[in-house]
């Protein structure tokens, strides 16, 4: 399975190269980052009302004290995370991982300027000590050849030059939440993810007095990452910012 999935990998980068087709809409053209994004489709997705539409988030109650995305989920962002995880282009989470970790830095720099006031629990917001992400099951990541999530949060962990650990684990399989409610949502991903230690880091992995990113695709309810980021704050962790690409819009996390 792994030979033949990396020969399809292969030929497919073949056929749509890194960052010279649109990874949103396939356009051939030049691109002024290397986001990967042409001016088009990079003034679509992050459009006033698009980051506003994130912005609405809401953290409280939560373990995590924010969420950041770059995006809403829908139409174009759709069409990327549907290739990335789907259309076996795992090159597509460099990209993604980039623009994540510029949305958190400047995030950061904004408020540690005082350009937008105070974060949701009154205090400044920390630059991050530490990355990692909510991991997909063992046998479904055999299938899909990759963590979508993980390649994201090792590009994160570059552009901010920071450590990313593997420190969580899915201890079971979990089902398909997109026709769940919130409540459902819960209960499917309650204990599902426990602490793992790191296999790079030597002895205990020390959490105390961190702020660590915790990265997914795509945040709808927060449920999710509500399961982890809790297993983040029993480790230890002091701040957990969660960090997405793309958010369904006017949804509470709560």
């Amino acid at each position: 399975m792994g030979f033949w999935r990396e020969l399809g990998e292969g030929l497919a980068q073949a056929v749509y190269p890194e960052n010279l087709y649109c990874m949103a809409c396939n356009d051939i053209g030049e691109f002024s980052d290397s986001w990967g994004l042409c001016e088009k489709c990079l003034t679509n997705l992050f459009s006033e009302d698009n980051l506003r539409g994130t912005l609405m988030k809401d953290a409280k109650g939560r373990s995590y004290s924010r969420v950041l995305a770059c995006t809403v989920y829908g139409g174009l962002s759709k069409e990327i995370i549907g290739k990335y995880k789907n259309k076996s282009q795992p090159w597509l989470g460099k990209n993604l991982g980039k623009l994540m970790a510029e949305r958190f830095a400047e995030e950061e720099r904004s408020y540690r300027f005082g350009l937008r006031g105070r974060d949701f629990d009154g205090t400044i917001i920390s630059p991050a000590d530490l990355v990692t992400f909510v991991p997909m099951h063992p046998a479904k990541k055999r299938i899909r050849g990759y963590d979508q999530a993980q390649l994201m949060a090792e590009q994160v962990a570059r552009s901010l030059r920071i450590p990313c650990v593997e420190c969580l684990e899915r201890t079971r399989k979990t089902a398909a939440m997109k026709n769940m409610s919130e409540e459902q949502r819960n209960q499917n991903v309650s204990g599902a993810f426990a602490w793992r230690e790191p296999a790079a880091v030597s002895g205990r992995l020390p959490l105390s007095g961190k702020h660590m990113i915790l990265v997914d695709d795509i945040v709808t309810t927060g449920s999710t990452a509500e399961a982890c980021a809790s297993v983040l704050r029993r480790a230890g962790a002091k701040d957990v910012t969660l960090l997405a690409f793309a958010a369904a819009a006017h949804q509470s996390a709560q």
